[in-house]
């Protein structure tokens, strides 16, 4: 496996970035970005136009590779339980 991700209908014309998960050897490779990037497209072909996604303070890459895509802190957007930090992007 080189990565995943997937989305999630969660309001109208919203949808949650999922699982979003690459394995170590593929991390650093833009193979990242293209996962966003598909996901987006799939988004907007969907009638989306925000994404929106929880994870955990301790996910610093993970954060900071949000943050340098466009998503925005908003901690309205937690869902999991275990989550500490919520983002949103809009389309």
């Amino acid at each position: 496996m080189i990565g995943t991700c997937g989305v999630f209908p969660v309001a109208p014309a919203t949808f949650e970035l999922r699982k979003m998960y690459l394995a170590p050897s593929s991390r650093g490779r833009g193979v990242g970005k293209r996962l966003l990037d598909v996901a987006v497209e799939w988004v907007r072909a969907h009638g989306g136009t925000r994404i929106v996604l929880d994870t955990v303070e301790r996910m610093t890459r993970a954060i900071a590779f949000y943050e340098a895509h466009g998503f925005v802190r908003d901690d309205s957007q937690i869902r999991g339980a275990r989550c500490s930090r919520g983002y949103v992007r809009e389309l």
